[in-house]
Formats: C-alpha cells, structure tokens, sequence
C-alpha cells in the first residue's frame, strides 16, 4: 500500500491536501457525502492499517522524481482454487460510516538497495478501483443469572446522525430462531413468530452509536436449541414504485431500508 508522506504535525490541523505529482499514485479516502457522519484526516497514514509487515517512510516513486512516499507492506499468500495473489488489509477508518477508499498498489521488497539519491524498493504503482469500507460492529450479549431466558443485547460501532434519507441512526432488530429437524430431518433455523425486538440506539461518542435492548427465549438457553439473528438496517432514499401521473416527470424518491450488518449468535 502506497501512502502520502505524513504532513508536518503544525499542518495537521488544517487538513492539507496531498501533492498535485502525488495524487495518482498514493492511497487515498474520503467520507461517503450522503451520510452526515464522523469525520477523516485528509489522507491515510501508516497507523491506519493495521498488521503491516516491515512498514517503512522516505521511499523513492519512479514515477515522480524527488518524491518520497510511504508504504504499509502486506504479506500476499496464493489460492490454488482460483489460482489469485491475496492479501487482507485491514483499515482503520476511525468513526467514518461507510467511507471510499482508492488503493495505490505496488511491489514492495524491503531489502532492496536504498541510499541517499534514492532507492528500489517500489514498483510502478496501480491503482485499485474506489471501494467502500464497511463500519466495524461489536455485539456483546449479557446472560442473566437468575433467569435463563432473558439475554441481554448490544450492538456498538460507527453509524451516522442522519442520511439522505432523513433519518439516522440505523435500525438494528433481534429475532429468537429456534433450531428445528433434529430428530433426523436435517437441522434448519427456523423464526419464533412474535420474538423480534427492536434495539434502541443511543450515541457513544463522536459518531458511534450503541443499540441495546432485551429478547426473551421461549426457554432456557443451552443445548444449541436457539440463536439469535442480528441484522442493521440503514435508511437512504431509493426510487419510489412509479405512479402513472408521475411518469412524465421522472421517478421519485422515498425513504427505504438495505441491510448494513448482519450476524447470528447461538445461545
């Protein structure tokens, strides 16, 4: 990964913006403008990415002379199945919610030669399509000791305070499945009517949002009889079903849902 230098710490502040020559060859993010969320520095450092393998500052570019560049090294590992190059990066977008980010992408051999008038250490950079990064979530759950069918729930991480749909933060729901077939039949996870709970979000920080609340099992936990079914739901305004006296001036836009976040949890 191809990083901009780190600005001088008495610029920090000001949000400086990374060199003209730079731009088409270092990393580089930014907020997704529909989201009115938290905010990111200018451009990403090396403390961004995390589980780096020999991270390194002061690299020469042969595409622009005199530059120098940073780079946050990652191990790349092959898949026989598809017969890829892989490596997982893992970034740290801070309390942005869903934030673009652009990689610079290059050969990195940390051993290379390097002196003062510069070194080899890079490739040629490319350049990776725009991707988006989705928000981290935490979910913790809290057991009650008296009764075993109570389980209290919470789901923390970045979210945003409104969207261009209006609304914020999202919805995140709970619903009990219990586990069906086993005399058998093969297992299948089927909803319990009546046992979606609704979390109540409260903020936590600069745009970090807890959702917390309690589902009640039909029974007592245990046994791998019932698990828990998680999913977040964002609000953005997507087209409306098109009415005939509309059509002449085009699709209008409602509020709609789309599923954030989703995991499943056995109790």
């Amino acid at each position: 990964m191809v990083l901009a230098p780190p600005p001088p710490a008495a610029t920090i502040a000001a949000l400086p913006a990374i060199p003209d020559a730079l731009r088409p060859y270092v990393t580089q993010w930014g907020i997704d403008p529909i989201w009115r969320a938290g905010t990111m520095r200018a451009w990403p450092e090396l403390g961004d990415f995390q589980g780096t393998k020999d991270p390194e500052t002061g690299l020469s570019l042969d595409e622009v002379k005199g530059a120098q560049v940073s780079v946050a090294g990652y191990e790349v590992f092959y898949d026989e199945e598809r017969q890829l190059w892989y490596a997982d990066i893992n970034i740290d977008a801070g309390e942005a919610y869903y934030p673009f980010v652009r990689l610079a992408l290059a050969r990195y051999q940390p051993k290379s030669v390097k002196g003062e008038d510069g070194d080899v250490k890079l490739s040629r950079v490319v350049l990776a399509d725009f991707a988006q990064l989705a928000p981290d979530r935490s979910v913790t759950l809290t057991y009650d000791r008296q009764d075993k069918k109570r389980i209290a729930v919470s789901v923390a991480g970045p979210s945003y305070l409104l969207s261009a749909g209006g609304r914020g933060p999202g919805t995140v729901e709970v619903v009990v499945e219990q586990k069906t077939g086993a005399g058998g039949g093969t297992p299948a996870w089927v909803p319990i009517p009546d046992s979606q709970v609704t979390l109540k979000g409260a903020p936590s920080g600069q745009g970090g949002v807890v959702w917390s609340g309690e589902v009640i099992l039909p029974g007592d936990r245990g046994g791998g009889k019932y698990r828990l079914a998680i999913r977040e739901y964002e609000t953005l305004l997507a087209d409306a079903p098109p009415k005939p006296a509309l059509v002449a001036a085009g699709p209008a836009l409602e509020p709609a849902q789309r599923l954030a976040f989703a995991d499943v949890l056995e109790v």
